[in-house]
């Protein structure tokens, strides 16, 4: 249910039915591109982690060109670039076989710097990162890329060797002061989000028990519990606080709050043997939790936010996701007020087919893709 990246030598190629796209990769970096679509540089992106380059989409969200952003793209790219909104920068973390995890930068102009090379001695999995106003979180979880030992095409496996690690890499990509902390033996998906409090880095996740150990085929190994590791960087120690313990993730937060000390978290349901319903609101603040029922039997997907214009409180915009109904097979956009978290839906929109739940969402105003118009 959660994207999982595709790595070249085993992954489906393009319809040979449909007409080749043009740009760069053909060959070698232009296979499925299936987990996200961002805006880049103002241009909307198909993207993918593990290898295979971005693809440029038009405003029917039909595919355009493949993209190495006019050539500042050294390798691939990830299906989890973050947004930072001081700067305009996307933050993202590249990782494919044989080749070192980067740190990768992308500008307004939609070029990329390459910040860094991690040369680590395996290939960890890194589904998504996050930032803080200082460092980059570099997670090195024990998935890696194992092909030998796998059962099935998906070559990431559970590695019984290897510790859980999370690293705060400094934002201008110096890898000699990378820090490393010793963190829960676990693998995340997701980030949340980070903050710097002084000395203290504060990382918010959906912590899985473990990953493609037991089921190669999917994340289907107990639910995901939603903590906060607090990162000491005088002690080079780690403590972890539960924060929500009834099954967490496809987290989701104000995207204005991204890096910076944040109130609210919303979370999708995700339940023992890959079992999704409510959404949940978190005020992290207060400690509590609320949740909106969408109804018996209808599953929510990742609960995006969309800020009000004009909005002074952090919580005051809309929830936005896609709710499968598997009594008809379909799926409905479902509009939620932020602030009345667990009333009635203020709109629901029926599609005419299912959404899958490996799609991630997102929200893009209008005047923001108006060049593709």
């Amino acid at each position: 249910m959660v994207p999982q990246p595709i790595h070249p030598r085993s992954a489906h190629r393009q319809n040979p039915r449909q007409k080749p796209l043009p740009g760069p990769g053909a060959g070698t970096r232009d296979t499925n591109v299936n987990t996200n679509i961002a805006l880049i540089g103002g241009k909307l992106c198909a993207v993918v982690e593990s290898g295979n380059l971005p693809i440029e989409l038009d405003y029917e969200l039909e595919s355009v060109r493949r993209t190495d952003f006019d050539g500042t793209l050294e390798a691939g790219f990830t299906g989890h670039a973050k947004y930072d909104p001081a700067t305009g920068e996307q933050h993202a973390l590249a990782y494919e076989p044989s080749q070192p995890v980067r740190y990768i930068s992308v500008g307004r102009d939609g070029r990329a710097t390459t910040k860094a090379r991690i040369d680590l001695p395996h290939t960890p999995m890194i589904h998504d990162t996050a930032f803080t106003e200082a460092f980059i979180v570099v997670p090195d979880f024990p998935v890696t890329f194992q092909p030998q030992r796998g059962h099935t095409n998906f070559p990431y496996l559970w590695d019984e060797s290897r510790p859980s690690r999370i690293g705060l890499l400094p934002r201008d990509g110096d890898v000699s002061r990378l820090q490393w902390f010793e963190a829960p033996r676990c693998y995340a998906f997701h980030f949340v989000n980070a903050f710097d409090d002084g000395d203290l880095t504060i990382i918010d996740l959906p912590k899985h028990p473990s990953m493609f150990r037991t089921d190669q085929n999917g994340p289907n190994e107990g639910a995901p519990i939603l903590v906060r590791w607090t990162l000491d960087r005088n002690t080079g120690r780690l403590s972890e606080t539960l924060i929500d313990d009834r099954g967490n993730d496809f987290p989701r937060i104000n995207g204005r709050m991204s890096g910076r000390s944040y109130r609210y978290a919303y979370t999708a349901h995700w339940g023992d043997m890959v079992r999704f319903g409510p959404a949940m609101k978190h005020d992290l603040q207060r400690g509590t939790t609320e949740v909106h029922d969408y109804g018996r039997g209808l599953m929510t997907s990742e609960p995006v936010f969309v800020h009000k214009p004009g909005a002074k409180e952090e919580d005051e915009g809309w929830i936005i996701s896609s709710v499968y109904d598997p009594a008809s097979h379909r799926s409905s956009i479902v509009i939620l007020e932020a602030q009345d978290f667990s009333g009635a839906p203020i709109a629901t929109i029926p599609l005419p087919v299912r959404v899958p739940f490996t799609f991630h969402g997102g929200w893009v105003p209008d005047r923001d893709v108006a060049s593709l118009v």
